[in-house]
């Protein structure tokens, strides 16, 4: 017998009959406030990483290599990086 956790279906059916009839009651999945802040928490922090490293990391390249312009450059793909991906996590999701 295995001891491995069972995975959360789309959608779970009810085990506990509490209706007189013999339909299955289907319970939807309900987040959590909490774990909806910290999605949207993980979400952010994301988006505010792929905005502000490729500038970090650009600006480490400059002082290493002597350059002036991997800095501006690496702003100039992360910032529209970050918004393509904030517009993509923010559209509702499509069946």
């Amino acid at each position: 017998m295995s001891n491995s956790p069972k995975l959360p279906d789309e959608e779970h059916i009810s085990e506990s009959q509490t209706d007189t009839d013999d339909e299955l009651s289907v319970e939807e999945d309900v987040v959590t406030p909490m774990a909806a802040a910290m999605q949207w928490s993980s979400r952010i922090t994301t988006i505010t990483i792929e905005m502000i490293l490729p500038g970090i990391l650009g600006s480490w390249l400059d002082k290493r290599w002597g350059t002036s312009y991997l800095a501006f450059l690496g702003f100039a793909v992360g910032v529209p990086l970050g918004i393509w991906h904030l517009i993509k996590i923010t559209q509702p999701k499509q069946k």
